[in-house]
Formats: C-alpha cells, sequence, structure tokens
C-alpha cells in the first residue's frame, strides 16, 4: 500500500498547474499563487538535465515564449525570475 503523501502527489503529478499558498514573512497572511511545475527530487547535475528535460516535454507550447524570455534576459531587457524550490506536502 503506498503512502498517503505519494498518493496525493501521484494525483497532481498529471496536471499542468497547481495553486501554492505562501504565508506572509511579515503578517503572517497567507497568499495563494498559481505556478507551473514538474515532480522531481533533484540531487545531481544529471537529475536536474532529466527535469529541465521533462519540463520541456509537459511545456512545449510555451517553448517559444520561454526562449524569448531567456533571450531577453540575456540581452538585459528582462530580468530572469524563475527558480526552483522544495515543496514538503504537510500532512
Amino acid at each position: 500500500m503506498e503512502s498517503t503523501e505519494l498518493a496525493r502527489l501521484r494525483q497532481v503529478a498529471g496536471k499542468q498547474t497547481t495553486r501554492l499558498t505562501h504565508y506572509g514573512r511579515k503578517t503572517g497572511k497567507p497568499h495563494e499563487v498559481t505556478i507551473w511545475f514538474v515532480m522531481g527530487f533533484l540531487t545531481d547535475r544529471a537529475e536536474h538535465e532529466r527535469a529541465m528535460a521533462a519540463i520541456r516535454r509537459k511545456y512545449w507550447m510555451f517553448r517559444p515564449i520561454i526562449e524569448l524570455g531567456r533571450f531577453l534576459a540575456a540581452i538585459g531587457l528582462m530580468r530572469d525570475k524563475t527558480g526552483s524550490f522544495e515543496v514538503l506536502l504537510a500532512g
């Protein structure tokens, strides 16, 4: 029998976006944002490359926009605000 956390991850793995709630550092008030995501737990460069390949497969239709953003960031017309982070599911 799989764990509750794994079952919850399987439910969202095929979706394009999810809602992320974060809490204000000073106020403690919740703020919700919609994020794109890909499932993975990265510990080395090869895993990072596999995750990036998964992102490219999952969001292929946005590739031109992503590439344009990279270009604009490279020439200094746009700031690159991308990043990655780990999410732990609360019980």
